[in-house]
């Protein structure tokens, strides 16, 4: 294995680690599944401007429509596949949970995707902006790039953001707190 596959390894198992944490945290796991089933937005983007913002860490409108790009095959594949395991869950309780792990499957090797472009970014540590107020900023890039490519009129996504936003707040200060 090479430095540069270590590497993304490395920042990978970080990304994943961070998302199962904070996806558990508070009124995240509600706030980003009502963003992805009402929005049509991405749970692992979300996930990534959380784990981002907590390195400091600001991405372009350019940097999210390559990551858009890069997981539309992916996501195409976990949205059929979700929209199976949720067919299935008053028919087959067993079938619903196989679904569920290969489903949370794909999630992780698209997190390995993502995690592959963010390293070839090359982001630094924002001087300007850092925490909440990066999380904020990742966030409104996200929905701004994303109206690119979805209908309608977003502004009814403010208020979620918001609180999204508000849980990252007390999930850093219960990290520090913990330390």
């Amino acid at each position: 294995m090479t430095a540069h596959d270590k590497s993304i390894q490395y920042l990978s198992q970080q990304f994943w680690d961070f998302s199962l944490e904070f996806y558990s945290f508070g009124d995240v796991q509600r706030l980003v599944l009502t963003l992805q089933d009402e929005f049509d937005l991405n749970v692992n983007l979300l996930l990534l401007c959380g784990f981002l913002s907590d390195l400091d860490c600001a991405l372009s409108e350019n940097n999210i429509e390559q990551l858009i790009q890069g997981i539309n095959a992916s996501e195409a594949q976990i949205k059929t596949l979700r929209e199976k395991r949720r067919a299935t869950k008053s028919v087959s309780q067993v079938q619903y949970h196989a679904l569920k792990q290969q489903e949370l499957e794909m999630e992780q090797h698209q997190q390995r995707k993502i995690t592959e472009l963010v390293h070839s970014f090359n982001i630094i540590p924002s001087k300007e902006k850092r925490g909440s107020a990066c999380h904020l900023t990742n966030l409104r890039t996200y929905i701004n790039a994303k109206r690119a490519y979805s209908k309608g009129n977003n502004d009814e996504i403010e208020p979620f953001i918001l609180d999204l936003n508000t849980q990252f707040q007390a999930f850093t200060q219960a990290k520090h707190n913990a330390k």
